[in-house]
């Protein structure tokens, strides 16, 4: 059953997601059942990933971030709660060269770290290198950052794939605010 994660813990964790947010990202898992989930931006969000892998009794949690820093305050985290996690340093690019991920049906990418466009673009061809199967791509901050918003954009246009733009709960419904970037790619069969 999901833990409460204190919000004061995304005080430890600069441009960390909201606690609605992280419920929300903790309902995609649990409805969703990623094989993997490969998270760029380690912290607060990543306590409610690897709640809902546990809670599934499903999936591993790979976080990704180029902060040492942020996976050792998460590490200590992670005991804490009981929680299990792959904390990588680096970044996506030289991660998806170098680190060996299962080859899986189901992939769930939350890309939540630099927010240029090209930086996002970057993260985003070198997730669709590994995800050979079905891909769910959240990326958060879409609304917030409209650079990272067109990147989405144009990953997806360029494939021939739909974008959703979702406000959280928490922001009104403008251009600028928090929400998440939502882009499915189903290569075969049903979640």
């Amino acid at each position: 059953m999901r833990q409460e994660f204190p919000e004061a813990l995304r005080t430890l964790f600069a441009g960390a997601i909201y606690p609605e947010e992280g419920s929300l990202l903790y309902q995609i898992v649990m409805n969703y059942l990623p094989d993997i989930i490969l998270e760029t931006g380690t912290g607060y969000s990543t306590l409610f990933l690897a709640q809902a892998t546990q809670d599934a009794q499903y999936g591993q949690v790979f976080s990704v971030d180029s902060d040492g820093s942020r996976g050792t305050r998460l590490a200590s985290l992670l005991v804490n709660y009981g929680l299990t996690c792959h904390l990588i340093q680096g970044t996506i690019p030289d991660v998806i060269n170098t680190v060996q991920l299962p080859i899986v049906d189901n992939f769930l990418a939350v890309v939540d770290s630099d927010h240029a466009t090209e930086h996002v673009l970057l993260e985003l061809e070198a997730i669709e290198q590994k995800a050979t199967g079905n891909l769910i791509i959240l990326g958060h901050d879409a609304y917030h950052d409209t650079r990272a918003g067109d990147a989405y954009k144009q990953f997806a246009l360029a494939r021939g794939l739909p974008v959703a733009f979702i406000p959280t709960k928490r922001t009104p419904l403008v251009r600028h605010a928090f929400g998440f970037a939502i882009i499915v790619k189903q290569i075969y069969g049903v979640w």
